[in-house]
């Protein structure tokens, strides 16, 4: 039996729900949480587990993930508390194509003006608004967006002496995008990770995938990428990836960025997923029906 802590390690926290988070109201259990600096050039601006980083630079700032479309006054205000501009924002970058992440990302692109950069496993879904998701019934889910550049994996994104670097982990979704980069602070350098996410879609098929016959081997080449890659600071789509919540309290506590520095995490983080989608494969593999699991 998997624990019920790596259970919410892998789910994020996030059960799929068609077009949730449109309109004003924020979904039940989400809510807009204080913005802070987590290192370097990077700062956190999201909700409750949904995030949204600002990373800033002297040519202009990048915005990583927007939320649900309910969440961009959020965003907004918390970007304007920490005292940048949101019409500074050049790039908006994105973990996946879910509501959750990108249902916000029409309003902020009409906001800023900024660029929209996204894999090309995810570019129709964006476009879409949605529909052509392969866990989803058709449904519209979010404002269609078109991706004004499409990504290659290992791409460099440079703005302002910052780089953050582009790294297909698909499975979750077809485009679903780790991005890394290397902050500096106090005089070091610390290898940054945003995690997209490897969670289990609900009921999804492993085997047989018609939508998406590739889903089981792209997860295994996620897996394996994803433990190449150095890290000292895990952070991720969901805050509950990564205990943020927790590393918050530690970080006002006088920890510090001590707090956020957390490479054993990462790696405990990939175990349990891994092992997760591995009794999951295996069981679809012996005939059993897709279980219906959700993830962030």
């Amino acid at each position: 039996m998997v624990p019920a802590i790596a259970l919410l390690l892998l789910m994020g926290g996030y059960a799929f729900a068609q077009g949730e988070g449109r309109g004003t109201e924020l979904p039940k259990g989400k809510s807009s949480i204080k913005p802070f600096h987590i290192v370097g050039n990077i700062y956190y601006v999201g909700l409750n587990d949904n995030t949204s980083y600002l990373i800033t630079t002297p040519q202009g700032n990048i915005l990583l993930d927007t939320t649900y479309e309910s969440g961009v006054p959020y965003i907004r205000k918390n970007i304007e508390e920490l005292g940048f501009k949101v019409k500074d924002i050049k790039f908006i970058l994105n973990a996946h194509a879910h509501t959750d992440h990108v249902g916000g990302l029409a309003q902020f692109k009409e906001l800023t003006g900024a660029k929209v950069l996204a894999m090309p496993g995810d570019a129709p879904v964006l476009l879409d608004g949605g529909k052509s998701d392969f866990r989803s019934d058709g449904r519209e889910q979010w404002t269609s967006v078109k991706a004004d550049q499409l990504l290659k994996d290992g791409q460099e994104i440079k703005l302002g002496g910052t780089t953050m670097v582009a790294h297909l982990t698909a499975g979750h979704t077809k485009g679903c995008t780790t991005w890394t980069m290397v902050a500096e602070e106090g005089g070091k350098k610390y290898n940054v990770v945003f995690v997209c996410s490897m969670g289990l879609g609900a009921n999804v098929p492993l085997i047989n995938n018609a939508k998406y016959p590739s889903i089981a081997d792209d997860y295994m080449a996620s897996f394996k990428l994803l433990k190449s890659l150095p890290v000292d600071i895990f952070l991720g789509s969901h805050g509950s990836f990564y205990h943020m919540l927790d590393k918050i309290k530690r970080m006002e506590a006088g920890e510090g960025l001590k707090a956020f520095i957390d490479p054993e995490g990462y790696k405990e983080w990939i175990a349990t997923t891994e092992k997760l989608f591995q009794a999951e494969l295996a069981k679809q593999k012996g005939g059993a029906p897709p279980t219906g699991r959700t993830g962030g």
